[in-house]
């Protein structure tokens, strides 16, 4: 019996200058499990050009929406050119470039849609919360009703998706993210940790992994760690992501917290995962996710996650998580209180809750997005083989 031949799969990357570290560890992850578990089915190649700057920026930082515009609209295509008739099944990575479908073979392109925030944008008249002219949304929207499968992080932004009535998607599924895993020894990231947060024990950190884009609620978790600091004096709040905005800094200094706020540059992956074990409690303040893979990687270190209680949080946290009313502002440092008192008071309650947080993160795994990604890719191209069959024998 014959082996059945490779599928050839064009990985569309976000550009490493577009500063989204969870859209480039998606892509690098995705290639790399491919290539070490798929080889026999899938012969992977990842597109990701350089952004080519129009206007002067610092590398440090990311590039500046003109040249972001510039280099997704029109210049990426250059590069899409490259593997489009060598391709047999194309993945665009990140739905905000999801208008790449108007260039490509739409039934044999697959868009993965983490959040659906774009589209909701594009559905609203004078809606100004996007930089970008309506038009260019409204062209990335179109391109993800295009495409012949489109993949979402989990079923609350599957069904969020779907919901949106005026807008028809061939097929969409459900695949989760997966959780990095450190490449060092526990001493490695023990050192790493020092470096990064200083001396163990000096301070209790409560740590917040994301950037401070306004779903993110960075006013609210500001809030949260006043009150806390209003009643324990060891807490310190740890950032790693985005720099504050002006307002947010601002907001900050009337807290009276910027002294206790420890915000740190872009990470390595060891980096971040020896942040994330120093941590006592992570938590997130976002009114909107798709996944929130902080989430998991907080989850998978062993780590209890105080979340907003919501579909989305609720699904990916499990019974693990420690849910309050996002709404309610003294909610939050109380459950934050209760885990450092357990911490402190009750260890045998704390190692039995971080054992059942690293149980529920060991469920996501890049193998298994990887693997399940595969199936996806062997089905859309066989699906199109058998059609392109059946017109051939229609023709004859």
């Amino acid at each position: 019996m014959t082996a059945a031949p490779q599928v050839r799969v064009a990985i569309l990357a976000d550009m490493l200058e577009e500063g989204w570290p969870s859209m480039d560890l998606a892509a690098d992850m995705l290639l790399a499990e491919l290539q070490r578990s798929h080889g026999t089915r899938i012969d992977p190649r990842m597109v990701r050009p350089a952004l080519i700057p129009v206007t002067t920026w610092r590398r440090d930082e990311p590039a500046p929406t003109r040249d972001r515009v510039l280099n997704r609209y029109w210049l990426y295509r250059r590069a899409v050119r490259t593997v489009r008739e060598w391709a047999d099944v194309f993945h665009i990575i990140d739905h905000s470039y999801a208008h790449l479908v108007h260039g490509l073979p739409a039934e044999r392109t697959i868009v993965t849609c983490h959040d659906i925030d774009a589209f909701v944008r594009s559905q609203r008249r004078g809606d100004d919360s996007s930089r970008l002219p309506g038009y260019l949304v409204r062209r990335t929207a179109t391109g993800l009703a295009k495409a012949a499968r489109v993949i979402c992080p989990s079923r609350a932004t599957a069904s969020a998706l779907s919901a949106l009535g005026d807008v028809s998607f061939a097929d969409i599924a459900v695949v989760p993210n997966g959780v990095d895993e450190p490449h060092g020894s526990a001493a490695v990231l023990a050192h790493l940790g020092g470096e990064l947060l200083g001396p163990l024990g000096r301070y209790v950190d409560i740590l917040h992994v994301g950037s401070t884009i306004p779903r993110k609620r960075i006013d609210r978790l500001l809030e949260v760690f006043a009150e806390l600091c209003r009643t324990d004096p060891r807490v310190r709040l740890v950032r790693v992501g985005g720099v504050f905005t002006e307002e947010q800094r601002a907001h900050a200094e009337r807290l009276g917290v910027t002294a206790r706020i420890l915000q740190l540059p872009l990470l390595s992956r060891d980096q971040l995962i020896a942040v994330y074990h120093r941590a006592a409690v992570v938590v997130s303040t976002s009114e909107r996710e798709g996944f929130c893979l902080p989430v998991v990687e907080a989850l998978a270190a062993g780590v209890p996650v105080v979340v907003p209680d919501m579909p989305v949080f609720r699904e990916v946290a499990g019974t693990v998580g420690v849910f309050v009313n996002p709404d309610k502002l003294t909610d939050w440092p109380a459950a934050i209180r209760a885990l450092l008192f357990e911490r402190e008071r009750d260890q045998a309650a704390w190692a039995h809750r971080r054992e059942r947080a690293r149980g529920r993160g060991a469920r996501f795994s890049w193998k298994t997005y990887a693997s399940q990604m595969a199936d996806q890719y062997v089905e859309l191209a066989r699906a199109r083989e058998r059609e392109g069959t059946a017109r051939a024998r229609e023709a004859s």
